[in-house]
């Protein structure tokens, strides 16, 4: 009866943080097509000064540029990794409530869709295929991991059994 609670209590803990990161994901997708482009200059910024040696010694119009440049793929890989999340954590709550891990695809599957409907009503946003697909395969890659993860665990499990048996 423990370990039903313990399942019960995991599964409510990962869906808090699902429901938790959904809210995330469309405050994200609420703000405009400025506020997000500067969003992702100051990451890209704190990034490049981090790990660029030569970005601070840039002029402004050399980091204005090195900064557009690198737009796209942020945001492209900013869907990728918050869907990758949004599909962890899905998989961990299906995993502990008993459910296939692929009904966080599902769910992540139509988040995503009605995300980019609700972008097309966002001064400056579009809805965007390619971020659907982008989206869609980040969510894959998080339930992927967290069945990895799931298998590893079990086959660890069945070799302590294993081995107790033989001790035993």
């Amino acid at each position: 009866m423990a370990n039903k609670k313990a399942r019960t209590l995991a599964g409510l803990v990962f869906l808090a943080l699902l429901i938790f990161w959904s809210a995330f994901i469309f405050a994200r997708s609420a703000k405009t097509a400025e506020e997000s482009s500067e969003e992702s200059a100051i990451i890209i910024t704190l990034l490049a000064a981090i790990f660029n040696d030569e970005f601070e010694n840039l002029t402004p119009e050399k980091k204005h540029e090195y900064i557009e440049g690198l737009q796209f793929f942020v945001r492209k890989f900013a869907h990728f990794a918050a869907y990758a999340m949004m599909g962890a954590l899905g998989a961990a709550s299906a995993h502990f409530f008993g459910l296939h891990k692929l009904s966080a695809l599902v769910y992540a599957v139509i988040f995503a869709g009605s995300d980019e409907i609700h972008q097309y009503f966002v001064p400056g946003r579009s809805c965007e295929l390619r971020d659907f697909f982008i989206d869609t395969a980040g969510a894959l890659f998080g339930i992927m991991a967290v069945a990895s993860l799931c298998a590893l665990v079990k086959a660890a499990e069945r070799y302590r059994h294993k081995k107790r048996i033989r001790r035993g």
